[in-house]
């Protein structure tokens, strides 16, 4: 059997399968899923990104997650690596310019 995962098909799996995912945006390519939303958590929102890929196994089609990362005021919320504070990546820039508006 062959089939075709494009994005929509993922952007409705990665919505409806939790509900807390807003704003979905995937980006399919040979061999790479690329997957980033929003989600609320500890009273913050964080910017959440998926890098996976699909496999079949016996039949069956399976999406693994090789990296998951988020990122809520311009911390790693999944990393022990903090920032220090007053730095200037891009990723925190981008935070704090959402924050003020």
């Amino acid at each position: 059997m062959r089939g075709v995962v494009d994005a929509d098909a993922v952007r409705e799996l990665i919505g409806s399968s939790s509900r807390k995912f807003e704003g979905v945006e995937v980006k399919v390519e040979p061999g790479k899923v690329l997957a980033t939303a929003e989600t609320k958590a500890l009273g913050q929102t964080f910017d959440v990104t998926i890098d996976g890929a699909f496999s079949v196994t016996d039949g069956d089609l399976y999406c693994k997650a090789r990296r998951i990362s988020a990122r809520g005021l311009g911390l790693n919320a999944l990393s022990p690596r903090q920032h220090p504070p007053r730095h200037s990546c891009r990723a925190c820039k981008q935070s704090a310019a959402r924050a003020r508006s």
